[in-house]
């Protein structure tokens, strides 16, 4: 009988003791990285509402009040902890279709908050960066807006490109309309992210505003990984969702105001959430025409243009309010019985 040489090898299966440590150490690693970055945006939020508005000083910028560099390198500290966090939520399995009732984390909404918290993390840097420059003092330049358009319509196209992928794959879904809650609150939801990216191509000079945005996506992740745990039932992920983007929308209303630009902001917002969700109007020709606007309003601000811009601001609110209502008359599903899920809903 020939001699032969038996070669074994110990395989990391999932039920081996080096796999079950590298899950756990995983966990953990996330958990802390979570715990490190809802303590900075605690802190941000902190010197803004207790510090920074109690000072009567406009350039403290939660925290960020200096024009020098060192502001560049503390933030840099604070951003890879906030990539950490993000890149580290790949490394879980999470089912690949989204949840029948829209409240969990999926592939595809993972992907959109790393591009989206990479796109206000990049103007973050953008206005730190201008501190020091009194170009960009209240007022954008044509070179500010235009990088401003270029940050924004190229995180668009990466975000759509992504979205072309998971829908080659049968697992794309929009992340608003896909929840399960009334068309009218949908409505309300899906337009304060167009007053969100209009808010990006006015940033200038001032980091919080975009600190908030992060906040509102790193922060609704969380929310949604509670729901996922079952620490927290869908109505409260909702709630939470809504405090979260209630207190980041105080801080972006705080900075349009002291630039005099808040009912120009909140017109241009309106306009372009009415015409792309009631017109179907094209996306990129929709945010290059909102880039001009942009810069006229922070050339001229509210006051100096000849269009009442605050009337505007008000009744196109008001079209906003009256788009929400008019879905939520069309489906003819109750509040009651499309909160609780007793009937679909058809889009």
């Amino acid at each position: 009988m020939p001699n032969h040489v038996t070669i074994t090898c110990t395989l990391v299966t999932p039920s081996s003791p080096l796999r079950s440590f590298g899950d756990w150490l995983q966990h953990r690693a996330h958990a802390v990285l979570g715990v490190l970055v809802l303590g900075h945006y605690s802190y941000r939020f902190f010197v803004f509402y207790w510090i920074d508005n109690g000072s009567g000083s406009e350039d403290i910028d939660m925290g960020f009040d200096s024009s020098s560099g060192e502001n560049v390198w503390q933030l840099l500290s604070f951003a890879a902890l906030h990539i950490l966090l993000q890149i580290s939520s790949f490394g879980f399995w999470i089912p690949r279709k989204r949840h029948p009732d829209g409240f969990r984390i999926y592939p595809e909404y993972r992907a959109h908050a790393l591009l989206f918290m990479m796109r206000s993390l990049v103007l973050v840097i953008t206005a730190l960066c201008r501190k020091a420059s009194s170009e960009y003092k209240s007022k954008l330049s044509s070179r500010g807006m235009l990088w401003n358009a270029v940050v924004v319509v190229g995180n668009m196209a990466i975000v759509d490109l992504v979205s072309k992928y998971f829908s080659s794959r049968g697992e794309s879904s929009s992340t608003i309309r896909g929840l399960r809650a009334p068309d009218a609150v949908l409505f309300i939801m899906s337009s304060a992210q167009f007053h969100a990216t209009m808010n990006c191509l006015l940033t200038t000079d001032r980091a919080s505003v975009q600190i908030a945005a992060m906040a509102v996506v790193q922060c609704s992740s969380f929310g949604l990984t509670l729901q996922r745990k079952r620490i927290i039932s869908k109505e409260q992920g909702l709630f939470l969702y809504t405090f979260v983007l209630y207190v980041g929308m105080t801080v972006i209303v705080d900075d349009l105001m002291k630039r005099n630009i808040f009912h120009a902001a909140t017109f241009g917002g309106n306009i372009a959430a009415i015409l792309r969700m009631n017109l179907s109007f094209n996306k990129y020709l929709l945010w290059t025409l909102a880039c001009v606007f942009g810069f006229v309003v922070c050339l001229h601000g509210d006051d100096s243009i000849a269009v009442p811009i605050p009337m505007l601001s008000r009744m196109s609110t008001l079209l906003v309010l009256i788009s929400a209502l008019l879905r939520f008359w069309r489906k003819g599903i109750a509040f009651e019985e499309g909160w609780r899920g007793k009937t679909p809903y058809y889009r």
